[in-house]
């Protein structure tokens, strides 16, 4: 009997101590909880938040809780090697992913119905169609007229430069192969489940014929779940080496926020307003009510210019809009495109549409890394890493996607839409295909 009993004691203590040794941060089934998407994000990335004495960051949670063996490091180039404005490559990692992920293109906010003077002196309905998907049309909503718009999308991010990133891919490798000018290096792959929910609330009103003013106020909820594991290595006269780093093995982060985006004051004006063709030109500004650190907005204020052409006839409506958006801090400036065509498919009923979604972000921090230096297996995990000559560049970036979709009238002056995102090409970071969207449009 007693035998028995001191068995049983020794299985409880056993579950008790393995569950105990089962700390936060080293399964997947428990990773270490942040308290935002952001943070979570920043962990992913490399692992150093709170950092009161760099390079070290004896104070940072993954140090004093152990996660972390060798302790975590922040801002590494600068700190080792004393660089002043170099790139450090982790960081341009963060800004790579987050700057994307909170600025992808919000459906069109414009008025389905757009209404005129007729020679009755009445207000008469002017189109038969219910406008572009993501894009504008030249015509606007008519003199004290008003349109309310409520739209949602979600966005699970796929893909960054045609690498797979979610925690069930192959994930992104990326690193840098001489962080203290003396041949120490770290290769690492990252994976990431990055989605994010925007629900956003927008009133268009015609001040004049040919003016409308709008406001656009979203809310946004990103959650973040991924993990990563780096090699510390050294590459002195063209040779790979094992660095005295002991390895941390992979390590899982997860957070999430939700709160108001980047709120946005728009007016457009029809220089040309004719029921079959319109050139107008809208001003747009981005306040910053959201928060890049949160992942809810870019919390930067930004301003936007967009030349409007537009034609209607028979049923067909194609459109054109050429753009630029001026934007400060972490937030690449960037130049934009959407070529339209929308089509009556059922008349005073359904418009159906496509259109090609292009940008160009500039100057944004990229990887390069076509020289491969060899492979090293970690030690803890037993997965294999392929080092390259990872250098930080800046260029240009061409992100581009085809949206299809429709809008039908329920009833009245009230408008049900609903389309889907499908991406192109492999720059830049892109959501999983098809991405839908939904919302509703009401005009009096």
């Amino acid at each position: 009997m007693q035998s028995r009993t001191a068995v049983a004691v020794g299985l409880l203590f056993g579950l008790l101590s393995s569950h105990a040794y089962a700390q936060d941060g080293r399964t997947p089934d428990r990773p270490f909880e942040e308290t935002s998407a952001g943070r979570a994000m920043q962990r992913i990335t490399f692992g150093a938040i709170d950092c009161t004495d760099p390079p070290v960051c004896s104070t940072d949670a993954f140090t004093t809780s152990g996660l972390f063996i060798n302790g975590t490091y922040k801002d590494t180039r600068l700190n080792y090697a004393n660089l002043a404005g170099q790139a450090d490559v982790s960081n341009s990692l963060l800004q790579l992913i987050v700057a994307q992920s909170q600025t992808f293109p919000n459906a069109s906010t414009a008025s389905g119905f757009t209404f005129t003077i007729g020679p009755s002196q009445r207000p008469e309905l002017e189109s038969r169609l219910y406008g572009p998907l993501f894009g504008e049309r030249a015509l606007t909503n008519g003199k004290k007229h008003l349109s309310v718009t409520l739209n949602a999308h979600n966005l699970r991010f796929k893909s960054l430069n045609g690498s797979q990133v979610r925690n069930a891919d192959s994930g992104l490798l990326w690193g840098d192969t001489n962080y203290d000018l003396a041949g120490g290096g770290y290769v690492g792959i990252c994976r990431m489940d990055i989605d994010t929910t925007s629900v956003f609330a927008a009133a268009n009103y015609g001040l004049a014929e040919k003016l409308d003013v709008s406001l656009a106020v979203p809310i946004v909820h990103t959650s973040v779940e991924g993990s990563n594991e780096f090699l510390d290595f050294v590459f002195v006269n063209n040779q790979l080496g094992p660095s005295t780093f002991e390895p941390q093995g992979r390590y899982f982060v997860k957070g999430s926020s939700t709160g108001l985006g980047d709120i946005a004051v728009g007016a457009k004006y029809a220089f040309v307003r004719k029921a079959d063709a319109g050139v107008a030109l809208s001003l747009r500004a981005s306040l910053p009510t959201g928060s890049l650190d949160d992942m809810t907005g870019t919390g930067e204020f930004q301003t936007a210019v967009n030349f409007i052409s537009s034609f209607e006839r028979q049923g067909f409506s194609p459109h054109v809009n050429i753009g630029y958006i001026f934007a400060n801090g972490d937030v690449f400036d960037e130049a934009n495109y959407n070529i339209g065509l929308g089509y009556t498919a059922v008349a005073d009923r359904l418009t159906v549409g496509g259109e090609l979604v292009g940008r160009r972000l500039f100057n944004v921090t990229q990887f390069s890394g076509a020289r491969e230096l060899g492979f090293i297996t970690s030690p803890v995990s037993g997965e294999q890493f392929l080092v390259r000559d990872f250098v930080p560049v800046e260029r240009d970036e061409n992100l581009v996607f085809f949206a299809v979709g429709g809008k039908v009238r329920i009833a009245g002056q009230v408008l049900a839409s609903m389309y889907f995102v499908l991406p192109t090409g492999s720059s830049g970071l892109h959501v999983m295909r098809p991405t839908l969207n939904v919302g509703i449009n009401l005009a009096r």
